[in-house]
């Protein structure tokens, strides 16, 4: 009796252990940003993932471009092969609290701002004065990928990118050489140089580089944020810990968006 009631309970301990260890391995619960991960997903695009990236975890980011991709962002508005999407993401918008059915007192500075959803933003341009607070298309951000004041890129003025895919060949040119040039070195693990017009890979010449990762853009909900793949560049897999399952969020939505939106 006492040796089967032995057995049974090792075989629930080693139970229990084998079915936490599944868990720990697919599953992870960070606290501070109250997310539920998994792990090891079959990556879809618009997904929520955490990335880890340069030894620092970062939350709520969503997957908007995949390998083969061309991503651009245009007067802070994202596009992807050529289309503008807008899910899920949040800006800073200037308000003109003049115009019709929004009231304001003459002491008051009647201009407002305030973070939307890019689909309210449709929504109330109709009806309300309201611009992007954007960075003008000329301006030129050296903290911005590929890192370099040439190309006058800037987290709301930039691209196009293709995103590399294993096996893709890219043909180096003066450009593809500057965009492409910090993902080779940091994530590839090989010089890439230029002299004379000419190109070298580990001081190779060289016309042609084949990447040997898949790589994918991530963008933060909130595109006036400074982490995500505007500043880092393209990131391989290795660099995205999982997909959040769960999250519990509050509403980003403006005062006046709530204002707009209860009215109807």
């Amino acid at each position: 009796m006492l040796k089967k009631f032995l057995a049974n309970t090792l075989w629930v301990l080693v139970a229990s252990v084998l079915i936490a260890f599944i868990l720990l391995n697919l599953f992870d619960l960070d606290l501070k940003s109250r997310e539920l991960i998994f792990k090891h997903p079959k990556l879809s695009p618009f997904e929520h993932v955490v990335v880890h990236h340069q030894h620092r975890y970062y939350a709520d980011l969503l997957l908007f471009g995949m390998p083969g991709d061309t991503v651009l962002i245009y007067k802070g508005l994202p596009m992807k092969n050529g289309r503008f999407f807008y899910t899920d993401f949040v800006r800073l918008f200037m308000v003109d609290l003049s115009s019709e059915k929004i009231h304001y007192t003459p002491d008051d500075f009647p201009v407002n701002f305030e973070y939307f959803t890019i689909s309210q933003y449709l929504k109330l341009r109709d009806k309300i004065l309201i611009t992007p607070v954007a960075l003008p298309r000329n301006f030129a951000d050296s903290s911005i990928f590929p890192y370099t004041r040439v190309l006058s890129w800037n987290k709301d003025n930039l691209g196009e990118i293709i995103l590399p895919f294993k096996g893709m060949v890219l043909h180096l040119t003066k450009a593809t050489y500057l965009i492409y040039k910090p993902l080779i070195e940091r994530y590839e693990h090989k010089k890439l140089s230029m002299k004379n017009g000419k190109f070298y890979v580990n001081g190779k010449r060289t016309e042609y580089y084949k990447f040997r990762h898949n790589y994918y853009y991530v963008l933060n909900k909130n595109l006036d944020a400074n982490f995500d793949s505007r500043f880092w560049g393209p990131i391989p897999r290795r660099e995205i810990v999982g997909k959040r399952i769960f999250k519990f969020r509050r509403d980003l939505g403006g005062s006046i968006a709530k204002w707009y939106f209860s009215e109807k």
